[in-house]
């Protein structure tokens, strides 16, 4: 019986692996997290500051919806990739 498959088709060929490019340094966490408080403390309170008189009647639900609508896009895009490039900085520095 004549199959219609030959042992060319059945061969197992080896998975292709692909270099992968060095990922950049992770900073420790206490240092990180450190930076990034220094970066929201004084966010959220000038935020505050600055809409309190816009929203000084409204819930404080309503406010706090506001407040994090406005911190959490601007820490997400903005604050936490500055605070990772700064204290990976530093660690560069500490290490010279």
């Amino acid at each position: 019986m004549n199959s219609p498959l030959c042992a060319s088709s059945l061969e197992v060929q080896p998975p292709q692996v692909q270099a992968s490019p060095i990922a950049p340094p992770q900073p420790a966490r206490w240092k990180m997290t450190l930076v990034l408080w220094m970066m929201v403390y004084p966010m959220i309170t000038g935020l505050g500051l600055a809409l309190n008189p816009l929203l000084k009647d409204r819930p404080m639900v309503v406010r706090n919806l506001v407040l994090t609508a406005i911190f959490v896009p601007v820490m997400v895009y903005g604050g936490v990739p500055a605070a990772r490039k700064l204290v990976v900085e530093l660690d560069v520095q500490q290490k010279r």
